[in-house]
């Protein structure tokens, strides 16, 4: 059916003639209330002449050819499978199936050659902002919430295709699916795992706690072939947005101070800079480190603290190495920033900056966020509870990481700062050029990182019940093909190989069998 230049291609011709005078006369710019390059969304009240027939929309615009590909968005639309449609069949479907979603009312074609997509409005409340300011005891209900949606959706037999929480809300205590133009048939399993990982990556970037994640997790009964699922999706994920991430524009300007040169978040301006550089070189607590080629200090920023680390190539040597690879801090910056759109488990870098003699580099300097309160190294905890407590949700925090495929080729408690808040921990990783992944790990891999830290952190700090506690936590998350003794007795090998901090003390006390599952076979060896 066609009137006023649409062409309506689904839905109630009486709803139809109500909108064509609004398109005709041209929506208003008041109610609009969402918009992308790729679409409009304006909320569009009806009043069908009785108070009690006001109907409030949601008008979604599909832009025509929009997006990074409009050659193929045209042609998608030529041969029927247009974003708009998708939607519209979407929601037809998964209304019908009784999974909750706006209710669908028209579907579209302007004469401009955009689609629209024409469904009730519905008053919710973002499931993150809902998650985030409930209680701890009503989390849970929300949590369900969200697990029963997804099974209900999955089992209709469809795929969001974009399942992050910008598109989930909670309305009268159900969780409704917004934005469904990505939606696809369910073809199998793999298909399941990849929209949850899409879920899993906004659940990071939102700041879930490792425990919350892991009840999801164990509630949607998902096991080993998902973390390999999601590391796949964070490869793809990263593969094109870490080059628009760093490259110069809206977030970052190419930068210059004196001689120096880099990137800078745009709200550095030079004279900011400067000033945190002279903040370096004047602070009298300042830490200097590997000899005095690395120094680092705190400063403030306006009303942010960050820290500023500056490295020497020192020999030249490594300024020729620098220049094939890149400074310190380019690195780090590059690093840093291909990690944050994961979650927040880095350190955010700000600015990187490089002095360069002919042609080579013989300075850098990095300028990052602070985070967290206390290094992991110099950590006091008042007493043997906190210790444990602690241990068990280090424990946690980096099996995830590494089933993620994240790792840190220096994983001391140096590099690790942690924020104790209440009963809650959380980490966070620096030394920043040193992250890598996403990528599978080994078991061998993950020995190494696990006796890296183990060894770094003095016998003082975590008593060997905490050690071993701690490893079953890991263990639980994410096993070794190895026994438990084995593994634990290849730690504190490693461990004590390393010859840092963890002197091994209670090691032989193991092996009378006290420590749980281990036995006398199954102890830890400290020499």
């Amino acid at each position: 059916m066609t009137g006023r230049g649409i062409v309506w291609l689904g839905g109630d011709p009486a709803l139809h003639s109500m909108l064509e005078p609004l398109f005709a006369a041209g929506l208003s710019p008041a109610t609009r209330i969402h918009h992308t390059p790729r679409r409009t969304v304006h909320r569009i009240v009806l009043d069908r002449e009785s108070p009690a027939a006001v109907a409030t929309l949601a008008v979604k615009i599909h832009a025509a050819g929009a997006g990074a590909h409009p050659l193929r968005e045209w042609l998608k639309r030529g041969v029927g499978r247009s974003a708009a449609r998708r939607e519209w069949l979407a929601l037809r479907f998964l209304d019908k199936a009784a999974v909750r979603v706006p209710a669908p009312r028209a579907w579209g074609r302007l004469a401009s050659g955009e689609e629209i997509v024409v469904a009730d409005f519905v008053e919710s409340r973002s499931l993150a902002e809902a998650f985030d300011e409930a209680p701890e005891a009503e989390r849970a209900g929300i949590m369900e919430t969200l697990a029963r949606a997804i099974e209900a959706l999955h089992a209709a037999g469809l795929r969001h295709g974009d399942l992050h929480l910008g598109n989930l809300g909670l309305a009268d205590g159900e969780l409704v699916f917004f934005d469904l133009q990505g939606a696809r048939a369910l073809r199998g399993a793999g298909d399941r795992l990849e929209d949850l990982a899409c879920l899993w990556l906004s659940l990071a970037r939102r700041g879930w706690s490792p425990t919350w994640r892991n009840r999801l997790r164990e509630r949607l009964g998902l096991g080993r072939e998902f973390d390999a699922a999601f590391r796949r999706f964070l490869r793809d994920h990263l593969r094109g947005r870490t080059r628009r991430v760093l490259r110069p524009g809206r977030r970052w300007a190419e930068t210059r101070v004196g001689t120096l040169r880099g990137l800078s978040d745009q709200a550095f301006d030079r004279s900011t800079l400067g000033k945190l550089l002279l903040a370096l070189d004047e602070a009298q607590d300042g830490d200097d480190r590997r000899g005095g080629r690395t120094r680092v200090v705190e400063a403030e920023a306006g009303d942010r603290l960050v820290v500023v680390k500056r490295v020497a190539a020192g020999t030249l040597r490594r300024a020729f190495g620098d220049r094939l690879r890149g400074t310190s801090a380019a690195r780090a910056f590059r690093a840093g920033q291909r990690h944050a759109l994961i979650g927040d488990h880095a350190a955010l870098p700000l600015a990187f900056l490089e002095e360069r003699r002919l042609g080579l580099p013989r300075q850098s300097w990095l300028i990052l966020e602070k985070v967290g309160s206390e290094d992991l190294d110099r950590l006091t905890l008042e007493t043997p509870e906190a210790a444990h407590q602690l241990a068990r949700d280090l424990a946690a925090w980096l099996a995830e990481m590494h089933a993620w495929g994240l790792g840190h080729r220096d994983l001391k408690a140096g590099n690790l700062r942690v924020q104790r808040d209440g009963e809650s921990n959380r980490f966070f990783l620096i030394d920043l050029e040193d992250l890598n992944g996403p990528r599978g790990l080994s078991d061998d891999a993950r020995l190494t990182a696990l006796s890296q830290l183990n060894a770094s952190l003095a016998d003082e700090q975590f008593d060997i019940e905490a050690r071993l506690a701690a490893l079953a936590v890991y263990r639980e998350r994410l096993p070794f093909e190895a026994p438990h003794g084995q593994s634990a007795r290849e730690i504190a090998r490693r461990s004590h190989a390393r010859a840092h901090r963890w002197r091994g003390e209670g090691c032989r006390a193991a092996q009378s069998g006290e420590h749980g599952e281990m036995g006398a076979g199954d102890s830890i060896r400290a020499e």
